[in-house]
């Protein structure tokens, strides 16, 4: 028994000794693990790891042409294309060297390889952009562009909502990320302050006009929306009840019967025509044609300034306005003698609307409450033209 169990220590490996251990426990220095090979992500586009390009030289038909490498805005593969550098022979044709410079020269002047074209097409929205930086270059663009410029009165409105409303809830926000989500708490914001829902649906179409101000070098918006009312919770629009101030009959009649002159014919002429007040201040003697009967409406004051242009609120709003006979008389009478400018201050100046406003707003704020006052002399244009038949000194508005 004894030489057994002495055969049996002995096969055993030479390696073992001390205590034996369990054949199944596995001591941490015997345990070898290979570390995990994380797979291999895709780096972005980086132009510090472009050393520019050379461009490949090459036949195609008559021409030698030089290829290569362009951005495309919204695509992730660049595009080859190609340019045209000489005819291969005849005159204009160039030795190897000079295609060699001509071809560099042209990709570099086409700016495939600077950082303007990188930032603007490649990566058009880092964080430095924000909302209220792109939010003026829309409104100034808007103002100086050829085509449907906005007027400064409109300018001066949007300015406004935007450093009252949407600046100050998403002026910080990248400009990238502003999309149907980030617009609802502005939404929320503007429907608890009691704004009605046209109000606030036309500052989030100046929002969405910002977002999809910033253009490609391929003129189409580099941030796409697809805006959803549903998801911001826009309010609807419910036209039968939108707030349309207007003066009755009565207090129009004590308005004229209390004025006189120029402010006078000024009241007359906006109760019976229901023309705007800036289209009414920048009326001429040479806009009354047929004898007095007709106006012709085509250019207004703008607001805030005394300045006259000649466009108007909408292409609509070039017009001709037929007048009452009775109308008609006391106008031709106010205009004998008159040339230019039917309303003006001493210095013939157009009366800004501000200041024809105020004595207006002042004497009806008791009998029309905050509403005529907000709105002053605009909101005699209110009055539905079927319903002002004539209006004269004794009568009145009917």
């Amino acid at each position: 028994m004894a030489l057994n169990e002495n055969k049996r220590i002995q096969d055993f490996p030479a390696s073992v000794s001390g205590p034996m251990q369990h054949p199944l426990h596995l001591s941490a220095s015997d345990i070898m693990v290979d570390s995990a090979t994380p797979a291999k992500r895709k780096r972005g586009k980086s132009l510090s790891r472009r050393t520019g390009q050379d461009g490949h030289i090459e036949k195609s038909g008559r021409w030698y042409v030089v290829r290569y490498w362009k951005d495309i805005a919204g695509q992730e593969k660049r595009q080859h294309v190609r340019e045209r550098i000489c005819p291969i022979s005849g005159p204009g044709s160039l030795s190897r060297s000079e295609r060699k410079r001509k071809a560099k020269e042209i990709i570099q002047s086409s700016g495939v390889d600077t950082a303007e074209h990188f930032t603007t097409v490649v990566k058009p929205n880092p964080t430095g952009v924000l909302f209220r930086d792109q939010a003026e270059v829309w409104l100034q663009n808007s103002q100086n562009r050829k085509r449907n410029p906005i007027g400064n009165s409109y300018a001066v409105t949007i300015q406004g909502a935007l450093d009252k409303w949407i600046l100050p809830v998403i002026g910080d926000v990248p400009l990238g990320s502003v999309d149907n989500l980030t617009v609802k708490p502005l939404i929320d914001k503007m429907s608890a302050a009691g704004l009605s829902a046209r109000t606030i649906s036309k500052y989030v179409e100046f929002v969405q006009q910002t977002v999809a101000s910033l253009k490609g070098v391929n003129g189409e918006p580099v941030h796409k929306r697809v805006w959803d009312a549903e998801t911001m919770d826009l309010p609807v629009v419910e036209h039968s009840k939108q707030k349309r101030p207007s003066l009755k009959a009565d207090p129009i009649s004590e308005l004229i019967r209390g004025s006189s002159c120029q402010e006078q014919a000024l009241y007359v002429l906006l109760a019976a025509t229901g023309m705007r007040i800036s289209e009414a201040l920048a009326l001429e003697t040479k806009h009354f044609i047929n004898n007095g009967r007709t106006i012709m409406v085509e250019q207004q004051v703008e607001k805030d300034t005394p300045r006259i242009v000649l466009h108007l609120k909408t292409n609509a709003a070039k017009r001709e306005i037929d007048l009452h006979p009775d109308i008609a008389e006391y106008l031709r009478k106010y205009i004998t003698g008159r040339t230019g400018l039917l309303f003006s201050h001493s210095k013939w100046d157009a009366l800004s609307s501000q200041q024809t406003g105020r004595p207006l707003a002042h004497s009806q704020t008791h009998k029309n409450g905050a509403g005529a006052e907000r709105h002053g002399l605009a909101c005699i244009q209110a009055i539905p033209q079927n319903m002002v038949a004539w209006t004269t000194l004794s009568g009145g508005h009917q």
